[in-house]
């Protein structure tokens, strides 16, 4: 349910739903070590459509708006972090070459992830 605040406000458009807040523990402390540790996570409540935005509803909403996805806008260097430097294919990428696209988890040797 929406905190107090949150229910005395209507929703902030017609055919959305309340998306309760919670915790949950994620990561593992298995195979692979990008995953680690186990740690708990706190997710507030949300407003949700109830039905997927068609791409015909989105060109509305930007006709009507002017908004410009991250992807559109123009970079701030000030907050933007500079992108990653260009690696080699790893044996994850050529395993995923070779079995037409899955990804195998090169620590526990399993698909399609760990």
């Amino acid at each position: 349910m929406p905190t107090t605040a949150q229910r005395a406000l209507p929703a902030p458009a017609r055919g959305m739903t309340w998306i309760p807040g919670g915790s949950a523990l994620i990561g593992s402390n298995g195979c692979c070590p990008e995953e680690r540790p186990v740690h708990p996570v706190v997710v507030d409540g949300f407003w949700m459509d109830e039905h997927p935005v068609t791409a015909a509803a989105f060109r509305r909403f930007v006709k009507a708006t002017g908004y410009l996805t991250v992807a559109e806008r123009r970079l701030d260097r000030r907050t933007t972090p500079a992108p990653p430097r260009a690696r080699r294919a790893g044996p994850v990428d050529e395993a995923a070459a070779v079995t037409g696209g899955t990804p195998w988890c090169r620590c526990c040797h399993r698909a399609p992830v760990c």
